[in-house]
Protein backbone atom coordinates (compact mmCIF):
# COMPACT_ATOMS: atom_id res chain seq x y z
CA UNK A 1 0.00 0.00 0.00
CA UNK A 2 2.73 2.51 0.91
CA UNK A 3 4.47 1.71 -2.35
CA UNK A 4 1.55 3.32 -4.20
CA UNK A 5 1.50 6.59 -2.27
CA UNK A 6 3.61 9.74 -2.53
CA UNK A 7 3.92 12.66 -0.15
CA UNK A 8 2.70 10.80 2.94
CA UNK A 9 2.56 13.21 5.87
CA UNK A 10 0.51 14.11 8.88
CA UNK A 11 0.04 17.81 9.52
CA UNK A 12 -2.34 17.63 12.46
CA UNK A 13 -2.06 14.44 14.54
CA UNK A 14 -4.59 15.66 17.10
CA UNK A 15 -7.19 16.17 14.36
CA UNK A 16 -6.48 12.71 12.91
CA UNK A 17 -6.86 11.11 16.33
CA UNK A 18 -10.14 12.97 16.84
CA UNK A 19 -11.50 11.73 13.51
CA UNK A 20 -10.29 8.14 13.97
CA UNK A 21 -11.97 8.03 17.39
CA UNK A 22 -15.29 8.55 15.58
CA UNK A 23 -14.88 5.31 13.63
CA UNK A 24 -16.72 2.62 15.57
CA UNK A 25 -15.92 -1.06 15.37
CA UNK A 26 -18.52 -3.78 15.83
CA UNK A 27 -18.80 -7.49 16.42
CA UNK A 28 -21.57 -8.93 14.26
CA UNK A 29 -23.01 -11.92 12.45
CA UNK A 30 -24.09 -11.71 8.85
CA UNK A 31 -27.82 -12.13 8.26
CA UNK A 32 -29.39 -14.74 5.98
CA UNK A 33 -29.38 -12.38 2.99
CA UNK A 34 -25.62 -11.79 3.24
CA UNK A 35 -25.05 -15.50 3.77
CA UNK A 36 -26.85 -16.28 0.51
CA UNK A 37 -25.50 -13.36 -1.52
CA UNK A 38 -21.85 -13.45 -0.43
CA UNK A 39 -21.56 -17.03 0.80
CA UNK A 40 -20.82 -15.83 4.34
CA UNK A 41 -21.27 -18.02 7.39
CA UNK A 42 -24.12 -16.50 9.43
CA UNK A 43 -22.95 -18.33 12.56
CA UNK A 44 -19.41 -16.91 12.47
CA UNK A 45 -18.74 -13.73 14.44
CA UNK A 46 -17.01 -10.97 12.47
CA UNK A 47 -15.38 -7.67 13.46
CA UNK A 48 -15.74 -4.65 11.21
CA UNK A 49 -17.12 -1.21 10.55
CA UNK A 50 -20.38 0.14 9.13
CA UNK A 51 -19.86 1.59 5.64
CA UNK A 52 -22.53 4.27 6.13
CA UNK A 53 -20.68 5.59 9.19
CA UNK A 54 -17.44 5.79 7.20
CA UNK A 55 -19.21 7.73 4.46
CA UNK A 56 -20.30 10.34 7.04
CA UNK A 57 -16.86 10.71 8.67
CA UNK A 58 -14.78 13.58 7.21
CA UNK A 59 -11.67 11.39 7.38
CA UNK A 60 -13.09 8.54 5.35
CA UNK A 61 -15.99 10.00 3.40
CA UNK A 62 -16.11 9.35 -0.31
CA UNK A 63 -15.03 12.38 -2.31
CA UNK A 64 -16.69 10.91 -5.40
CA UNK A 65 -20.39 11.63 -4.95
CA UNK A 66 -21.22 10.69 -8.54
Amino acid sequence: DCEMKDNIHCNDKDRLIELFEKINSYKFNYNDEAEEKYNEDADKEHIGVIAQELEKNPLTESKDKG
